[in-house]
């Protein structure tokens, strides 16, 4: 679902690019009084009551739809797939491209969380920090799209691993509260389990 998304979105970028040109937009000109109409502007955008309330309602639905892609495809990676019986994933996984993408949709959902309560609270700074770590998932999301193979090496490696062949590195201190990606058996047979539970009669056949 999330390669759909990333090509979507590859797609439209690459149609803009096409009917805009690739070139880079020209810097601001004109008087400092018109710059400082531009920020005027931007600033009464940002504190009109009515698009506050649709960014924060934007913000929450986004959180949670991740969220729930998240824990679908924690459920399904786990669950089916060639890699647990051809014994390719070190985890145990059935895809573990599948449980890769549903800890970076979790990471996203609890991402765009966190940077809305804090700004919601009122610490611009420490959310907009968390808005970085979001661009870092977007960058992972576009490895993800560009070599489906990657989501695979990216979930088995290291945090060393990681840093020296230059990935964004969320791991640490956004993934699963910091607790690192080669743990992820734990988590995703967990979440599994209690689909497994609670779904009933679709998951029998995994069952036997």
């Amino acid at each position: 679902m999330l390669f759909v998304a990333c090509v979507g979105w590859k797609t439209h970028r690459g149609r803009a690019d096409r009917e805009l040109g690739s070139e880079p937009p020209a810097p601001l000109s004109g008087s400092g009084y018109e710059h400082q109409g531009l920020r005027r502007t931007l600033v009464d955008a940002a504190q009109d009551s009515a698009a506050l309330v649709a960014r924060r309602e934007v913000c929450r639905a986004l959180a949670t739809g991740f969220e729930q892609l998240g824990d679908s495809l924690l459920v399904h990676g786990h669950l089916f797939g060639p890699q647990r019986v051809d014994g390719t994933s070190p985890t145990g996984n059935g895809d573990d491209r599948l449980v890769a993408l549903g800890y970076l949709s979790k990471t996203a959902g609890a991402l765009i969380r966190g940077a809305l309560s804090l700004t919601l609270a009122g610490n611009c700074y420490a959310s907009s920090a968390l808005n970085r770590q979001l661009v870092e998932v977007e960058y992972l999301a576009w490895a993800f799209v560009e070599d489906q193979e990657e989501a695979s090496n990216w979930l088995r490696s290291s945090n060393q691993q990681r840093l020296d062949r230059g990935n964004p590195d969320i791991s640490d201190s956004a993934l699963k509260g910091g607790s690192g990606v080669p743990t992820t058996a734990t988590t995703a047979r967990q979440a599994a389990t209690r689909h497994q539970t609670e779904c009933g009669s679709c998951c029998r056949a995994t069952r036997s």
